[in-house]
């Protein structure tokens, strides 16, 4: 049997809401999915290994292992044309290029400088374009470069006007 995901894929763990209509009495869902892994779920993460049909994934470190049924089976792109995204701060890149150093996917944009420069702006999606069957995303802050889901923090900043043309690098977000 062919395994459903491979490395660097984007995933999106299943929601909340299926959790609590599947779990036993213990919390567990199908021996497998054990409640602590329950705080992931609903959102998205990198394949990290692929050993068996079984996973290991970035959000959680690679301390647990998930299954093809533990992962939505929908692979839509989680941005659309027009989000105002944060790309993840230069903490996170100097913690993390030496796990995409060297990966096709990962040297969608992070073996450049510039994805360095970007760290912590805010950004509007451009355009989105299959790359290795992978969303991957165009921003108006380097047009020739592709940028993939986990390069940007999970929640939307905000919905980018098109009758108004607003600054990115200028925005104060009042977390």
């Amino acid at each position: 049997m062919e395994i459903t995901y491979r490395l660097n894929d984007s995933v999106k763990i299943k929601s909340i809401t299926w959790y609590n209509e599947n779990k036993d009495e213990n919390g567990y869902v199908n021996d497998n999915f054990a409640p602590i892994m329950s705080e992931y779920c609903g959102k998205y993460t990198i394949i990290t290994r692929v050993d068996n049909r079984k996973y290991r994934i970035m959000l959680d470190s690679g301390e647990y292992t998930w299954d093809d049924d533990m992962f939505e089976e929908n692979n839509s792109p989680k941005f659309k044309i027009n989000d105002v995204v944060q790309i993840k701060s230069e903490y996170w890149y100097n913690n993390n290029k030496e796990k995409y150093t060297g990966l096709i996917y990962g040297n969608v944009c992070f073996n450049k400088n510039r994805a360095k420069n970007c760290c912590g702006k805010t950004a509007v999606i451009t355009n989105i374009e299959k790359y290795l069957d992978k969303n991957c995303y165009t921003i108006d802050l380097t047009d020739d470069e592709l940028w993939c889901d986990y390069m940007f923090e999970d929640k939307i900043v905000s919905q980018h006007n098109k009758q108004t043309k607003i600054d990115t690098n200028n925005i104060i977000l009042d977390w």
